[in-house]
C-alpha cells in the first residue's frame, strides 16, 4: 500500500510537471478560438497551442504571471496576432508581460504585428511616451522563441522593449520593419537593471528617430548578443544605427556582443555602434563591415568605453540575399493594398553563402543536409568558422571545421558549412589596402599602425588587393604591442615584394632601459650575406636562423615565421615550404614593445626596407606547415 501511494504520488507529480495542452484555433475540436482565453483557463505547467491562422486582437496579449507556454503549432509564417485598433489607447502593445511573469512564461512561434505601445511616464522630461509597440515587458520578465516581430511603430522599443528589472530572453526571433519616433526601432532595453539576453536573432530594417535603429542599450540596463544579425537598421536623426548604448548619467549600463554581424546599418554618429557617456560595450568574433571606423565612442568626462577584443574582422559576409528597402511603386514590389508608407521593406535571407553548402530557406520543410534543402553557392562567406573557439559548435552540420559560424545560424542545424580546412585566426591583421593616410588599420584587434616618412600606398599594386611602398630611406610603420614572444608560441606572415640585403622586414622594437634578453628584435629579415630569408627573434645565447631562400629578387614571396614555444624552435617559411629550422633549442627574447614594418628595432639607417609589404598578420600559436602553406597559395 505504501509504495502504491508513493506511486500514486510520483504519477501526479509527472502530470503537474509537464501540464495540459489547451487548444486555440477556428476548428469546432479546439478548446477556444480566443488566444486569451486558453491563457485565462490555463494554470502553471500548461501548454496554449494554437492553430495556424490571423488572429486580430483588441486587447493585448497578456500571460497574467503565469508560467505557461503559448505557442503555435506551425511557426511564425502561418500564425500572425495582429492588433487592430485598441479599445484603450493606452494599451497598444501586442503582447504585454505585466505582472511579474518569469523566463518560465514563454512566447513560442507567433508573427507579432500591429502594435503602438503603451505609456510610460518620464518624470525628467515630465511627459509619456508609448513603449514597446510589438512586446512589451513591464518591470516582468519572459521568454520569446521563434518569433517574427513586424510593423510595429511607437515611440521607444518599435519592436520590443523591456523597462524596470525585466529580464528577457530572445532565441531565434527576427525583428524587422519596426519604427520608433525616439529610439530603439527594433529593441529598447532600459531602467532599473533590466537585461536582454538574445541568441540566433536577425534584427534588420527597423528605423529609430534619435537613436539605436536596431537596439537601445538604456539608463542602468545590459544586453548580451550572441550570433546575431544587425543590419540595414536606420536611425533618421541621431546615433547608432545598429546599436546605442548610452547612460544618460548612471555608468550600469553595458553590452556584450559576440559571433555576432553589423552591416550596412545607418547614422549620422556611429553608423553601426555608438557607445555614449560611461557605457561600456564589449564585442568579440564578430564582423563589422567597415571595422571601428563604423563605431563612435563619445569622449569627454564621462567617456564611453569601447572593448574591441580579439577574433573581430572586417570582411562582406556574403549573406544569401540582403533585405533592402523598396519603392511601393516599383512594380517588381507586392504589397498590402492598405500599406501606409511609401516604401517597404523586402526580406532577406541571411544564411552565409558557402562553396559547401548552404541552408535554402526557399524550402519549407527542414530535412538533413543531404537533401533537396541545401544549395551549393561559388563562394564561402569569411564568416564561416571565424566565431569564438571557445562556442560549441552546436548543432551545425558536417563538416563544420570544429568552430561556431559567425552569425544568426551559427551553432544551429542551418549553419553553412565549411568549405575546406579551418583558417586559423589572426590575433592582429594589417591588411594595408588603405588609400590615403597615415593609419595602417589592423582590422582585429585595434592595433592601428602610423606611417612615419612619407611610405606610399599602392591600391592596386598588392599581392592580395593593395599594398605599401617602403622607400628604403626613412619609411616604416610603428603598432602598439601585441605579444611577448619569450611566452607563447606565435607565428608571423606577410607578402613582400623587393628589399636588399641588410634590410628589415618586421621587427619588434626595442625597449628602453631593459637588457639584451628584455629588449626588441629582427622577426624577419634579409641576409645580408646572400638576400635569404633570416630571423634575429633570440635571446643573448643563440645566433639568428638563416636561410639559402634568397627574397629579395624583386618577386612576390610569402614569408613566415614560426616560434613553437613548447619545442624551443623557430621554423622559416618562403612560398609556402619549410626554408629552415633550428636544429636546438632556442629562447624567444622577452618583449612588451611594439613592432615596426619596414625598419630595424633601434631604426637604424641600414635596416630601412625598399619594397612593397602587404597583408601581415600575427598569430598566437605555432601554425602548421600544412596552415602556412594554405595562406601562401
Amino acid at each position: 500500500m505504501f509504495i502504491g501511494l508513493i506511486m500514486a504520488i510520483v504519477l501526479v507529480g509527472i502530470e503537474l510537471a509537464n501540464g495540459a495542452t489547451i487548444t486555440v484555433g477556428p476548428d469546432v475540436g479546439s478548446d477556444f478560438d480566443i488566444i486569451q482565453a486558453g491563457i485565462d483557463t490555463a494554470i502553471d505547467g500548461d501548454i496554449v497551442l494554437v492553430a495556424p491562422g490571423e488572429y486580430i486582437i483588441t486587447e493585448p496579449i497578456t500571460f497574467l504571471g503565469k508560467a505557461i507556454t503559448v505557442k503555435s503549432e506551425a511557426g511564425p509564417d502561418e500564425t500572425t496576432i495582429r492588433m487592430s485598433t485598441p479599445v484603450d489607447p493606452n494599451r497598444g502593445s501586442v503582447v504585454l508581460f505585466e505582472n511579474s511573469e518569469t523566463d518560465d512564461s514563454v512566447l513560442d512561434g507567433f508573427t507579432i504585428t500591429g502594435g503602438q505601445g503603451c505609456p510610460f511616464w518620464l518624470p525628467y522630461d515630465l511627459m509619456f511616451v508609448w513603449l514597446g509597440g510589438g512586446i512589451y515587458f513591464n518591470a516582468s520578465s519572459g521568454t520569446v522563441r521563434h518569433c517574427t516581430i513586424v510593423q510595429n511603430i511607437t515611440d521607444g522599443g518599435g519592436g520590443v522593449c523591456c523597462l524596470q528589472n525585466a529580464s528577457v530572453t530572445m532565441i531565434d526571433c527576427t525583428i524587422a520593419e519596426n519604427v520608433a519616433r525616439l529610439a530603439g526601432g527594433g529593441v529598447l532595453c532600459g531602467e532599473n537593471s533590466s537585461s536582454i539576453n538574445m541568441t540566433h536573432c536577425i534584427i534588420v530594417g527597423n528605423i529609430a528617430g534619435l537613436g539605436g535603429g536596431g537596439l537601445q542599450v538604456w539608463t542602468q540596463a545590459s544586453a548580451t548578443v550572441t550570433n546575431c544579425v544587425i543590419a540595414q537598421n536606420v536611425v533618421v536623426g541621431g546615433g547608432g544605427g545598429g546599436i546605442i548604448c548610452a547612460p544618460y548619467g548612471n555608468p550600469n549600463c553595458f553590452a556584450t556582443v559576440t559571433n555576432s554581424i553589423f552591416r550596412k546599418n545607418t547614422a549620422t554618429e556611429g553608423p553601426d555602434i555608438w557607445v555614449r557617456g560611461e557605457a561600456t560595450l564589449d564585442i568579440t568574433y564578430s564582423n563589422v563591415v567597415g571595422g571601428q571606423n563604423r563605431v563612435s565612442v563619445e569622449d569627454g568626462a564621462e567617456d564611453g568605453i569601447l572593448i574591441w577584443g580579439v577574433g573581430n574582422i572586417d570582411a562582406n559576409p556574403c549573406f544569401a540575399k540582403s533585405g533592402y528597402w523598396a519603392d511601393i511603386n516599383d512594380p517588381n514590389v507586392i504589397v498590402e493594398p492598405d500599406d501606409p508608407y511609401s516604401i517597404v521593406w523586402i526580406h532577406g535571407d541571411y544564411h552565409l553563402k558557402s562553396e559547401a553548402g548552404r541552408w535554402s530557406s526557399a524550402s519549407s520543410v527542414r530535412l538533413d543536409p543531404n537533401s533537396d534543402s541545401w544549395m551549393l553557392d561559388d563562394v564561402t562567406s569569411p564568416c564561416i568558422d571565424r566565431g569564438d573557439p571557445n562556442s560549441s559548435v552546436g548543432d551545425e552540420p558536417m563538416p563544420n571545421g570544429g568552430i561556431i559560424n559567425m552569425g544568426a545560424y551559427g551553432g544551429t542545424r542551418e549553419a553553412s558549412m565549411s568549405a575546406g580546412p579551418v583558417q586559423p585566426l589572426p590575433l592582429a591583421h594589417w591588411r594595408l589596402n588603405e588609400t590615403e593616410g597615415i593609419i595602417a588599420h589592423e582590422i582585429i584587434g585595434d592595433k592601428n599602425g602610423a606611417c612615419h616618412g612619407e611610405p606610399l600606398w599602392q591600391p592596386a599594386g598588392g599581392k592580395a588587393g593593395g599594398a605599401l611602398q617602403f622607400d628604403g630611406i626613412d619609411d616604416y610603420v610603428s603598432t602598439p604591442f601585441v605579444l611577448n614572444p619569450g611566452e607563447i608560441s606565435f607565428s608571423v606572415t606577410a607578402w613582400i615584394r623587393g628589399g636588399a640585403p641588410g634590410q628589415v622586414i618586421i621587427s619588434q622594437a626595442d625597449v628602453e632601459g631593459q637588457s639584451a634578453i628584455e629588449s626588441g628584435s629582427t622577426w624577419l629579415g634579409i641576409n645580408p650575406s646572400n638576400g635569404g630569408l633570416m630571423t634575429g627573434l633570440m635571446d643573448i645565447f643563440f645566433g639568428p636562423l638563416e636561410s639559402e631562400s634568397v627574397v629579395a629578387d624583386e618577386q612576390w614571396h610569402h614569408i613566415g615565421l614560426v616560434y613553437d614555444y613548447s619545442a624551443m624552435r623557430r621554423h622559416l617559411y618562403v612560398d609556402g615550404a619549410e626554408v629552415a629550422v633550428d636544429a636546438g633549442f632556442v629562447g624567444g627574447i622577452q618583449s612588451n614593445a611594439g613592432h615596426y614594418f619596414g625598419a630595424g628595432q633601434i631604426l637604424d639607417d641600414a635596416s630601412f626596407y625598399s619594397g612593397l609589404i602587404d597583408d601581415v598578420c600575427i598569430y598566437p600559436m605555432a601554425l602548421s606547415a600544412e596552415e602556412i602553406a594554405a595562406l601562401a597559395q
